[in-house]
C-alpha cells in the first residue's frame, strides 16, 4: 500500500461538539493513478478521530473499489429533445457493454452502476456535458455475475435501467 498526493478538497462544518470533514476528488484528479492500460483503481481508506483530550481513534480499512470508463463519445451533432438512457446492449453481456444517453441541454451529469444491493460498483460519467448524444462503455471483467442498475443523474432527471452480467 503507497500513500497517494491528496488531490481533495476539504470542507469543514461543525456538528454540535463534533467537526465533520468532508472530501471532495474530481474524477479526472483520480484517473493519473489508473495503472497503465488498466481501467479498475483500489483505493483504501480510513477514518481517524483525534482530540487534544484523548489519544486518537481509527476505524478499519475500508476498500473503494474505481472504475474507469474506457470512453465516453458523442454520437453526432443532433440534440434530443428530451433526456434518455436506452437499454444496454449487449443485454446480457460479458464483459463489456455499451450504454447510450442523450441530453437535451448543457448539464452537470452522473452515470453510476450499482450492484442488486444498491452498492455503487463504478462511475461511468462524473462531469458537465454539452447537449447530445452519448456512448459510455461500461467493463463488468471485475464483478460477480448478476443484475446491476445504471442510474443517469442529469439536471433534474434522474432515469435507472438494468442489466444483467453473465460470466
Amino acid at each position: 500500500m503507497r500513500k497517494i498526493k491528496n488531490f481533495a478538497s476539504t470542507s469543514t462544518v461543525m456538528v454540535d461538539t463534533l467537526t465533520d470533514t468532508v472530501k471532495y476528488v474530481r474524477g479526472a484528479d483520480l484517473f493519473p493513478l489508473f495503472p497503465t492500460g488498466d481501467t479498475t483503481l483500489v483505493l483504501y481508506w480510513r477514518v481517524e478521530v483525534t482530540d487534544k483530550k484523548s489519544p486518537s481513534v481509527k476505524s478499519a480499512v475500508y476498500r473503494l473499489n474505481l472504475s474507469k470508463p474506457t470512453s465516453v463519445e458523442a454520437v453526432d451533432n443532433g440534440i434530443p429533445t428530451d433526456y434518455y438512457l436506452s437499454q444496454n446492449y449487449p443485454n446480457p453481456f460479458n464483459p463489456i457493454t455499451t450504454i447510450k444517453f442523450g441530453l437535451p441541454e448543457d448539464t452537470q451529469v452522473e452515470l453510476v452502476v450499482y450492484n442488486i444491493i444498491g452498492q455503487k460498483v463504478a462511475t461511468l460519467v462524473n462531469q458537465y456535458m454539452r447537449a447530445g448524444h452519448y456512448v459510455v462503455q461500461f467493463d463488468g471483467s471485475n464483478y460477480a455475475s448478476g443484475t446491476y442498475f445504471y442510474i443517469l443523474k442529469a439536471g433534474s432527471k434522474v432515469l435507472k435501467n438494468k442489466m444483467l452480467l453473465i460470466k
